[in-house]
């Protein structure tokens, strides 16, 4: 049984809300039944997010941001960018924001009508986050983090890391906006001023060479439970759980590769990530104990998207899009779509998953 439908978007912002659980309040197909599929152009790497009224919003390699009515028809396409493989945000009202490898932000409206773009100094990688004053929150490749006036498209204030910004900021309760950098360090900041609240080194930073594929050591997107603390993935293997309030680091757990993958909070306390072993792993959440793995045939860099029915959804470069028991992490399905799955799963009111394919494809699932 699903949720019925309301007034709150079903899955409006990369991993689901502003601290990054994952968890949607919908239930999730039982089956792996294609409702359809839409050709964008090219490779989807972008994760798909989904507003109120269930239209579905999604970059492409093709240069463009789609929006794409329930039924899989597309609704518009935004005008010419760049690849963008950030995922979009959408705030309560209606605004939709996405960066680019043009290394700006935009912002449009939900009929598709342009408001403002504000120039970053490298590639936007990273997913915006959205306060409650609506102010844009967004890292770039140049190292910085920027708070944006939502209406002007004028920073409020920058913070300076010492790497890369490819990780998506998370949103705590206290007004601390968490996101790592490729200078090995997790950073909680002011979401008012800016100013740094702390910083945990996670790992020494890796600077990648052009052509190498090398990427810096962490790129994933931090995760907060209910309870104060925040998790995240490392290019060293590692999970970790730190402190939201201190930073302090109270446990890691070893994958046996590394972690592009963004961790999903459960609703009873398990942490799940994916990894470059080709695994699947259900940490507990409050010691970091294994509660289980499950193999894929392939490197897991999706982030995974739990069901309010136990279910779990998560794509491999093995290019199957695997349903899982959450809590016992025993496989139920897999859709084969063909080619690598980078885009992450979001979940709609009706329970349908939508997620991209390197195949160029977005897939209605269920």
């Amino acid at each position: 049984m699903t949720s019925p439908i309301s007034n709150v978007p079903p899955w409006p912002v990369f991993l689901h809300d502003a601290g990054h659980t994952g968890r949607s309040a919908s239930s999730g197909p039982q089956n792996h039944a294609a409702r359809w599929t839409l050709r964008l152009g090219d490779y989807v790497r972008s994760s798909p997010v989904i507003s109120e009224d269930g239209t579905i919003y999604v970059g492409s390699w093709d240069y463009h941001l789609h929006a794409i009515r329930p039924d899989g028809s597309e609704r518009w396409q935004g005008p010419t960018l760049d690849h963008v493989v950030s995922t979009p945000a959408l705030a309560s009202d209606g605004t939709v924001y996405v960066g680019s490898y043009d290394q700006g932000l935009y912002a449009f409206g939900p009929a598709g009508d342009f408001k403002w773009s504000f120039q970053t100094g490298s590639y936007i990688y990273s997913s915006a986050a959205i306060g409650p004053d609506l102010t844009v929150y967004v890292g770039s490749d140049d190292g910085l983090l920027y708070a944006i006036n939502s209406n002007s498209g004028e920073p409020r204030w920058t913070f300076h890391t010492g790497g890369r910004i490819r990780s998506s900021p998370a949103l705590g309760p206290d007004g601390s906006v968490y996101f790592a950098s490729w200078d090995g360090h997790v950073y909680a900041v002011s979401a008012f001023d800016g100013q740094e609240r702390w910083r945990c080194q996670v790992a020494p930073p890796i600077f990648s060479s052009p052509g190498t594929g090398i990427a810096g050591t962490v790129q994933s997107s931090p995760a907060l439970d209910g309870n104060g603390t925040l998790y995240i993935g490392s290019y060293d293997g590692y999970l970790y759980a730190l402190d939201a309030t201190s930073g302090e680091r109270l446990w890691r757990y070893r994958t046996g590769g590394p972690i592009f993958s963004s961790p999903a909070v459960g609703s009873a306390g398990i942490v799940y990530i994916g990894s470059d072993d080709g695994h699947l792993y259900g940490i507990q959440g409050d010691n970091g104990d294994l509660r289980w793995k499950l193999v894929t045939g392939g490197r897991v860099r999706t982030s995974p998207a739990v069901a309010a029915n136990g279910m779990l959804y998560a794509g491999s470069d093995d290019g199957r899009l695997y349903a899982v028991d959450a809590e016992a992490g025993v496989g139920v399905w897999e859709a084969a779509l063909g080619k690598p799955i980078r885009s992450s799963p979001a979940i709609g009111h009706d329970g349908t998953i939508y997620v991209g394919c390197e195949d160029g494809h977005l897939y209605a699932i269920g």
